[in-house]
């Protein structure tokens, strides 16, 4: 008679105790102190946007994320990637992929970088 084999005794079947459970995923013991004693948590993980392209990436494809009037009023954060068609001190010039000429002026540049070509 064949022997069935027991799952208690099976490592392969149980979960490492360094591996499993709430402390271990995302944010680990530090987030179970916090939510214990009814804080919210907060990762301390900031992030900043840099402006990383200039004149001397004209003709390059860059990436620029800018803030633009919205349609209702206020402004929208919006992304435009293609060809960097002129950068200087008062903005710079992208064409997107329809072919039109994207000006965006320094001040409403939150972030740009040059990326891969397609």
């Amino acid at each position: 008679m064949a022997r069935l084999p027991n799952p208690a005794a099976d490592t392969r079947h149980r979960p490492s105790p360094t591996r499993s459970g709430p402390a271990s995923r995302s944010g680990g013991m530090a987030r179970l102190r916090a939510l214990a004693v009814g804080r919210s948590y907060c990762s301390g993980m900031r992030y900043r946007y840099v402006v990383r392209i200039g004149p001397q990436d004209v003709g390059q494809r860059v990436v620029v994320r800018w803030r633009r009037p919205a349609a209702g009023g206020g402004d929208e954060v919006a992304d435009v990637v293609g060809p960097l068609e002129s950068a200087d001190d008062r903005g710079f010039a992208v064409r997107n992929r329809r072919g039109e000429l994207v000006r965006i002026p320094l001040e409403r540049a939150l972030a740009a970088k040059v990326v891969p070509p397609r």
